[in-house]
């Protein structure tokens, strides 16, 4: 079960207050979250209606463009000590603007199990803000680039490589990748060269490629 709402006020930097955290069943931040109807003024969160949720969530995406404003979407426990089965936003008006005003508290919970200070709540830098050395090594671990990768690799480098998915994905992927950006290591990203620069430009090329392909949008 999910919800996804809508965040009327940014964070105190004035950006999205989730940005930066990880996203996903797997990799999510894990959150202990109230939802409620607002109350009035100054008035404590005791003195509204029953909450509407009070348990886990895990942190599935969150977004923030010129169109639908902030939103965030949160994977809620099913379990007694969440939503018991039944989906506790059922019934409720949806909407951009006619979606009914709800309060959301939201604290991160560390490996502990205990609140963590908003401080310390590790960030995850975006993808994009990466290193192409870093992105490179996370993409080669990640199946669906892997399954890209095999399903072009003919076409991207003209012959296969000599290593073979099912042997061992990451030395394939790397071996494939290396191969197309015309390097014999992908350290040579990382470096002040015409060589590096050339590399970087084939290496972007190919992310698109990918991010635009069915492998990408794959689970």
């Amino acid at each position: 079960m999910t919800v996804d709402l809508g965040l009327r006020e940014a964070g105190p930097l004035g950006v999205h207050p989730f940005k930066g955290l990880g996203t996903g069943k797997e990799h999510g931040q894990r959150f202990r979250i109230l939802v409620c109807p607002p109350v009035e003024g100054d008035e404590p969160l005791g003195a509204a209606e029953a909450p509407i949720y009070v348990g886990e969530a895990i942190l599935m995406r969150w977004s923030d463009d010129c169109l639908n404003g902030m939103l965030v979407r949160f994977l809620l426990d099913g379990g007694p000590d969440g939503a018991a089965g039944a989906h506790p936003f059922e019934g409720m008006i949806a909407g951009r603007k006619e979606g009914e005003p709800l309060f959301l508290s939201a604290w991160a919970i560390g490996d502990d199990e205990r609140a963590q200070h908003p401080g310390h709540v590790r960030r995850r830098t975006p993808f994009h803000e990466l290193s192409e050395v870093k992105q490179s090594q996370i993409l080669c671990r990640d199946m669906r680039f892997v399954s890209f990768l095999a399903s072009n690799e003919v076409r991207l480098l003209g012959m296969p490589v000599a290593v073979r998915p099912e042997e061992d994905s990451v030395r394939f992927a790397a071996e494939v990748v290396r191969s197309y950006l015309g390097i014999e290591t992908r350290a040579v990203l990382g470096h002040d060269t015409a060589e590096a620069n050339a590399a970087r430009r084939r290496w972007k090329a190919l992310l698109n490629e990918y991010f635009a392909s069915e492998w990408s949008r794959t689970r």
